[in-house]
């Protein structure tokens, strides 16, 4: 297995998306950049851009350290748990920032993306954990 032990059998690719995108947010929210988690990870940089992109997932064993390093639950990374406060207050000032800036045609659609992650997001929330080596049921 490589470096970063990465493993993506049985995990649904939309999950996966997910779970990259929380990486990637918390990351951000965190402060820090993918060169300074892959040194605390001891993992390649492209390993990092990996699991943020949703191409691939951490094991486990990455996912726990990934949490712990970034203040969240693993819960959360994988859309089961509501995220930190600190988060809300970051997106709420960037988007405050940006919306600024926008024609109200650009806002309906950013509102309407969001509306759609918040649906799929429940769904996932709702789904049973697979069986061992099995695909997820809804």
């Amino acid at each position: 297995m490589s470096k970063g032990k990465t493993r993506s059998e049985g995990l649904d690719p939309e999950l996966r998306k997910v779970l990259g995108n929380n990486l990637r947010q918390a990351r951000k929210v965190s402060g820090y950049t993918q060169e300074h988690v892959a040194e605390q990870l001891d993992v390649s940089l492209s390993t990092v851009w990996q699991w943020e992109d949703g191409r691939v997932a951490p094991m486990l064993d990455r996912l726990t350290k990934l949490a712990d390093l970034y203040g969240v639950s693993v819960d959360w990374l994988l859309a089961r748990a509501e995220p930190p406060a600190d988060i809300y207050e970051e997106a709420s000032q960037t988007l405050g920032t940006i919306a600024r800036r926008l024609p109200p045609e650009d806002i309906q659609q950013i509102t309407d993306y969001i509306h759609f992650i918040r649906e799929r997001r429940e769904k996932y929330k709702t789904r049973k954990a697979p069986p061992v080596g099995g695909s997820p049921q809804n």
